[in-house]
């Protein structure tokens, strides 16, 4: 189990302690008790099955959504998920964590996040 405050999750410019808000049904939420109230910070991490037999599948789902606002009061939402999604009967999570350590090492390439920012493929 993830621990109840999610420490030293670092934006690279500072660091953010996620606190649980709820648990229940393989969801849990957190928020970032440093986040203005009207400019929440949340982290979700949620898992689903779906399918039968050896089209069975497990879902796991990173979510951190942050509200933001610009000079004039007006609101958005950043979102960026992970997916992780395997067929449980099929392999074992030990090699579906490989798919997600390439998906970790790809994001750890200097540049890339520029260039997804950038809107480029």
């Amino acid at each position: 189990m993830i621990p109840i405050d999610t420490p030293n999750i670092t934006d690279g410019t500072a660091n953010h302690v996620y606190s649980v808000v709820s648990i229940a049904d393989y969801k849990s939420i957190r928020r970032e008790a440093a986040a203005a109230a009207d400019q929440p910070a949340l982290l979700t991490i949620s898992h689903q099955f779906s399918g039968v037999d050896l089209a069975h599948k497990v879902s796991s789902l990173v979510r951190f959504e942050r509200t933001v606002e610009d000079a004039a009061g007006n609101q958005g939402l950043v979102e960026a998920y992970t997916i992780l999604r395997w067929p449980d009967k099929i392999t074992t999570a030990a090699i579906a964590q490989k798919t997600l350590n390439e998906m970790i090492a790809f994001w750890a390439v200097s540049g890339y996040k520029d260039r997804i920012t950038n809107v480029e493929i």
